[in-house]
């Protein structure tokens, strides 16, 4: 019993806010508007975090590649020195070096292509929702309208409002 009780008070205040939304389509407008502002910011805030990621993905992967040039060139000076041992010290060293730094490369691309990702999601997002914008003010207009939602203009029953009957004409534009 009770829980018919609290449909019946939910269903009283979505009426009424349903009444106080058709009744203030501009209000409406104003807290989508604030929704994608605040939706659009945190989105920004991903990106600029993921933007840092691929920043300190990049300077690893040119750290690595100096770190891999200096030990060619210790690698190759050992070799020619005779120090055997050093070198192939070296070489394991630019081997675990080299590894890792495909290891970066690749998590550095899929990165960007996972930025380029989000930033199109966002821009997708942003442009549907101002398409959505655009239809608003229509259905706001629509409230000064006739019951009929003919603008004001009676109908005579065959489909010409009075405006018609009295010649009057869209003008056309220049």
């Amino acid at each position: 019993m009770f829980k018919r009780i609290g449909n019946i008070i939910k269903g009283i205040f979505l009426r009424l806010i349903g009444k106080a939304e058709r009744a203030n389509p501009e209000a409406l407008l104003e807290v989508e508007k604030e929704n994608l502002r605040r939706q659009i910011g945190e989105f920004n805030k991903g990106l600029a975090t993921h933007a840092a990621l691929v920043e300190r993905l990049f300077s690893r992967a040119k750290k690595l590649n100096s770190e891999e040039e200096t030990l060619r060139a210790k690698t190759a000076a050992n070799l020619k020195a005779g120090n055997r041992a050093a070198a192939g010290q070296l070489a394991l060293k630019l081997k675990a070096v080299d590894k890792e730094h495909d290891e970066v490369r690749e998590q550095l691309e899929a990165a960007e292509k996972r930025y380029k990702e989000l930033v199109r999601a966002r821009d997708v997002s942003v442009k549907e929702r101002g398409q959505g914008k655009d239809r608003k003010p229509a259905a706001r207009d629509r409230r000064h309208e006739g019951p009929e939602g003919h603008g004001g203009a009676q109908r005579d029953g065959i489909g010409n409002g009075d405006r018609n009957r009295r010649g009057w004409r869209n003008p056309q534009p220049a």
